[in-house]
């Protein structure tokens, strides 16, 4: 028996929330955790469910995404993050290196070149 690659989402657009979700739940690899709205609420489900992989973007309500990253490093977090978000420039895609992210991939992005770095960061 193989273990399941466990996926956390966060975004502030429920629709694009249901998407991600539903094409996780298609993959007999990743089993999906849990999907949050709010950067509070990430750092309390990583806390919690402890995910392999975290899919976020850098736009949150209460907690910004690098902020979450920087937090995330502080405690010396084992879960790798995908960020994906439609807001990026050269300042933004360094934070998120430095602060660890795994890979930045702009929206809209591939659902396949999803998965695969998906997989990749766990």
């Amino acid at each position: 028996m193989t273990t399941k690659i466990k996926v956390l989402l966060a975004d502030t657009n429920e629709d694009f929330r249901q998407l991600l979700s539903q094409l996780i739940e298609r993959e007999a690899d990743l089993a999906l955790v849990g999907a949050v709205e709010n950067g509070e609420q990430v750092l309390q489900m990583v806390r919690e469910l402890d995910p392999d992989v975290l899919v976020t973007d850098v736009i949150l309500p209460k907690v910004d995404g690098l902020a979450v990253l920087q937090r995330m490093q502080e405690q010396n977090c084992r879960t790798r993050t995908v960020i994906v978000s439609g807001f990026y420039t050269q300042q933004v895609l360094t934070e998120t290196s430095e602060l660890g992210a795994a890979f930045f991939l702009p929206k809209p992005c591939s659902p396949e070149l999803l998965l695969t770095r998906i997989r990749q960061a766990a």
